[in-house]
């Protein structure tokens, strides 16, 4: 398994090919062929091919989260980008969750 520092040190295009490889191995645990992920999701076969062998960096992000779907993996989002905790700090002095940052100018 891949330790987080070792992903830093990854390129871009590395990284696209490691997220590829991880998807086919999903896709082959959910007992799913490149074609009925295509025909659910209306992507071509190519496009998955090319995004499962590392070929492709430049698949959308639309894309990648219908194959999630289509693997059922959807809630691996979860794990990417987590629901931020409620923090005092993000709280106004009325209770309400601040919803953006204003800094005062100099």
């Amino acid at each position: 398994m891949d330790t987080l520092m070792d992903l830093y040190g990854l390129s871009s295009v590395e990284l696209v090919r490691l997220l590829g490889r991880r998807i086919h191995e999903y896709r082959i645990a959910s007992d799913l062929t490149q074609k009925e992920v295509a025909a659910q999701t209306g992507i071509s076969i190519l496009t998955i091919q090319k995004f499962e062998a590392g070929q492709s960096d430049n698949v959308t992000l639309r894309t990648f989260l219908q194959i999630l779907k289509a693997i059922g993996r959807i809630q691996f989002i979860d794990d990417v980008v987590p629901d931020m905790p409620q923090s005092l700090y993000q709280l106004t002095s009325a209770g309400a969750i601040k919803q953006r940052i204003k800094h005062k100018k100099s």
